[in-house]
């Protein structure tokens, strides 16, 4: 965090934007206090909510801004490369949908409290 802080910055919601925010804006200087409406599931009282982990694909934009704050590396150590979704018809008949142009693909990955800091 940049040493000269401009000013503080509340952000409400810690979810997938508002924390990416918080970065950007800590990046810049700001002091960031981040506010959420659910319980803190690392506390033991939430113990049935450490379990909770949400499937996540990550765009190739997405996978740019992380690198932007420095955390694509770390997200991406657990994601697996999805290329394409299956389409399922009515009838049972299936094909795939590529997602993005060649080359592109989006990561299926975990988010979960280990990136609650």
């Amino acid at each position: 965090m940049n040493q000269d802080v401009k000013q503080t910055v509340a952000i409400v919601g810690a979810g997938l934007v508002g924390c990416l925010q918080a970065c950007y804006l800590a990046e810049r200087g700001y002091a960031v206090n981040i506010y959420e409406k659910r319980s803190d599931t690392r506390k033991k009282e939430n113990q049935q909510l450490t379990r909770i982990s949400i499937n996540l694909a990550l765009s190739t934009r997405g996978i740019e801004a992380l690198k932007e704050v420095g955390l694509a590396e770390t997200v991406l150590q657990r994601a697996i490369p999805m290329r394409a979704r299956m389409i399922h018809e009515l009838d049972g008949a299936c094909w795939s949908y590529a997602y993005g142009t060649k080359g592109q693909v989006l990561a299926r990955t975990q988010y979960s409290t280990r990136f609650v800091i």
